[in-house]
């Protein structure tokens, strides 16, 4: 079976709540699974005995997220990037959120074994402007 240095994963998570149904949920976007689901992927199969994985995590499913890495057989070491999502004109996109306005998702970096760092200029913060 071929090993993977890195795996980038964003996996479809779930809220599990009541806004399930409404328009500003994930599940009319696609099809949404709850965490055991997530956590029995076989990522931890595929991933080389150093492996650097990049997981996209939802803000109110951090702990769940942390959950993930450790069940995926990684180590949580930082946040990699952070993604603004911003119209043409500059203004943040700003979704729904439960507390706050979203307008970022974040990317975790957790580690198996002893990978090494490729580059030291690679910037946490990713801008991205739409049309």
């Amino acid at each position: 079976m071929k090993k993977y240095q890195i795996i980038y994963a964003d996996p479809p998570w779930s809220y599990n709540d009541k806004m399930a149904g409404h328009s500003f949920s994930l599940d009319h976007e696609y099809e949404t699974q709850g965490l055991e689901w997530i956590k029995k992927l076989p990522v931890g199969g595929v991933a080389d005995k150093d492996c650097v994985l990049f997981l996209w995590a939802v803000s109110p499913l951090l702990p769940e997220a942390f959950e993930v890495i450790k069940a995926w057989g990684f180590k949580y070491k930082t946040i990699a990037f952070v993604w603004s999502k911003r119209y043409a004109d500059g203004s943040p996109v700003a979704n729904l959120g439960r507390w706050t306005m979203g307008n970022v998702e974040m990317c975790l970096l957790a580690t198996k074994g002893k990978p090494q760092r490729v580059s030291k200029n690679i910037r946490q913060l990713v801008e991205d402007y739409r049309a």
